[in-house]
């Protein structure tokens, strides 16, 4: 994450709020306008393709990174 990343907790990310703050910080909104329902899905749809990536990867209490970006970053 970049220093100017929203705060996160373990278990749950306000995903919005960073899909916001990522897409103002490469130039495809500007601070304070609403994002685009278009460019939100987007964000959910990458996070489920990582999170595809991370299904293969379980730790000792039977989860899986899969399940953690989802918990995070997911809808």
């Amino acid at each position: 994450m970049t220093e100017n990343a929203v705060d996160c907790d373990e278990e749950k990310c306000d995903a919005q709020a960073e899909f916001e703050r990522i897409a103002v910080e490469i130039g495809l909104m500007q601070a304070g306008e609403p994002m685009d329902p278009a460019l939100l899905q987007y964000g959910f749809r990458v996070a489920e393709l990582c999170a595809s990536v991370g299904d293969r990867y379980t730790n000792a209490h039977g989860g899986n990174a899969g399940e953690h970006i989802r918990a995070r970053y997911g809808e």
